[in-house]
């Protein structure tokens, strides 16, 4: 086997289809023997006797347009990902507005037709209210999604000294009442802190939230909140199950794996995203397992 059939054994391989190919010979620079390897796919040819210096310095040409390839390559695969976010990201929002954006509508149109009726006209206020808190949730988890993808390093923080244990109380104060008689709170340890008040107080709304919303109806939910000089850890139990499939994706975002009667309800799928971005934003992990048998344990550990 000479050097060109070499050459097109390389180029008929997946393999080696894009190495570069510099052929050395001794034979003087022939138009016929050089148009030919070029055909073969050579990129070079260098005649001996060969210069060291000019060698390496080929290589180290094509070593580098085979690295700004492998860099174009992963900025196309990041361009695809973000491409594919905001189709996914429009299609979510316009779906999850229309319905509070419904129940605003209709409220107008009863208060303006039973300007009299003052029971008709509160109930349809209250509706309204609730419709208007959710749309500035969605919008709020959608500012926090656009933060912690154009920040790069995740959501900013603003530490300042706060207590985990008064955070804890303050999210479960802002429950439902059937719900927040659901949830056991246990505190130990030293669980001041100097973290983001506002942020840390947002995940536990979301993980205490997304407990109640998943967990299976009518059972307990279980939080443990326990730190010491060097360590805060967040316990959430409940009775729900993520299928097996979702669990890898669970902190995804616009992941949801909600059942009917959960969907209703349901936030932009960005809730839990947003949970690891802040805490990872603090030097943290999350972490969750699920089974049928035991329930579903959210862990945040800081």
């Amino acid at each position: 086997m000479d050097g060109f059939e070499l050459a097109e054994l390389m180029r008929g391989t997946e393999r080696t289809r894009a190495v570069p190919i510099i052929f050395v010979t001794g034979v003087a620079a022939e138009p016929a023997r050089m148009f030919k390897g070029y055909e073969t796919g050579a990129v070079d040819f260098l005649v001996k006797p060969v210069e060291p210096r000019l060698l390496r310095s080929k290589v180290d040409t094509f070593v580098e347009l085979h690295r700004q390839r492998h860099q174009l390559s992963s900025q196309l695969a990041q361009l695809k990902e973000m491409l594919r976010l905001s189709d996914m990201f429009v299609a979510v929002l316009g779906h999850d507005l229309r319905g509070p954006l419904q129940s605003v509508e209709l409220g107008a149109q009863v208060i303006l037709g039973k300007p009299e009726d003052t029971n008709a006209v509160l109930r349809m206020a209250n509706t309204m209210q609730r419709a208007s808190r959710r749309m500035a949730r969605l919008i709020e988890q959608l500012l926090d999604f656009a933060r912690a993808r154009l920040q790069g390093g995740g959501i900013p923080v603003l530490p300042v000294a706060c207590d985990l244990g008064d955070l804890t109380r303050a999210a479960l104060s802002e429950l439902e009442p059937t719900a927040a008689e659901r949830v056991a709170f246990e505190l130990s340890g030293d669980t001041g802190v100097t973290w983001d008040r506002d942020r840390i107080g947002q995940v536990l709304s979301n993980v205490l939230g997304n407990a109640v919303q998943h967990g299976t109806e009518g059972t307990p939910i279980q939080i443990a909140v326990g730190g010491d000089a060097t360590r805060v850890s967040v316990v959430v139990r409940n009775q729900g199950h993520v299928p097996p499939e979702t669990l890898p994706m669970l902190f995804d975002p616009f992941t949801r794996a909600e059942s009917g009667r959960q969907r209703r309800g349901a936030g932009l799928g960005l809730g839990l995203y947003i949970v690891d971005q802040i805490v990872r934003a603090h030097g943290g992990h999350v972490e969750v397992d699920s089974t049928p048998e035991a329930g579903t344990t959210f862990r945040i550990a800081l």
